[in-house]
């Protein structure tokens, strides 16, 4: 049997780190995303966001449900971030700033402007929300995260 050796050049998912990467600054942006939504809008975690999983009314579960889709949205970034293909394109910390306000942006746009308003029209909701559903508030809410994100995730690869 032949063993094939690993570069760690091109094999940035050697040491598992770059997920586990992704995880922690994908929950940390996400608790100061919620934060900014927490002093803004409240009701967005208590009602909507809490309504995606038939809660409607728990801020509990509006918390829970928005930290488990920002760790998840931060592994997904981490994947993509260290895909050696575009190693080139995002190889400074500057660029995985960059990188995550463009995720973050998206995410924007299909998360919360297309995705959430046909899940929760899916679900019953109450009140529908409008497809597409953007406002500054959302924008700023996922800038913040993208920010948070970017830069966590960049301090946390740095330190291998």
């Amino acid at each position: 049997m032949a063993t094939e050796t690993v570069d760690p050049v091109t094999d940035p998912f050697e040491t598992r780190l770059a997920w586990k990467h992704g995880a922690i600054a994908g929950l940390l942006a996400t608790i100061g995303m919620g934060l900014a939504i927490s002093v803004m809008d409240i009701e967005l975690l208590r009602v909507a966001i809490a309504g995606l999983y038939g809660q409607e009314g728990s801020l509990a579960t509006g918390w829970l449900a928005h930290l488990i889709h920002g760790t998840l949205f931060g592994i997904v970034f981490a994947l993509v971030r260290t895909e050696p293909a575009l190693a080139g394109f995002v190889g400074s910390s500057g660029k995985t700033v960059a990188a995550a306000i463009v995720y973050a942006l998206v995410l924007t746009l299909a998360g919360a402007g297309i995705v959430m308003p046909i899940w929760l029209s899916m679900v019953g909701f109450a009140s529908p929300l409008p497809v597409p559903n953007l406002s500054l508030a959302s924008v700023l809410w996922h800038l913040i995260y993208g920010v948070l994100l970017g830069s966590l995730f960049a301090a946390f690869q740095s330190l291998e």
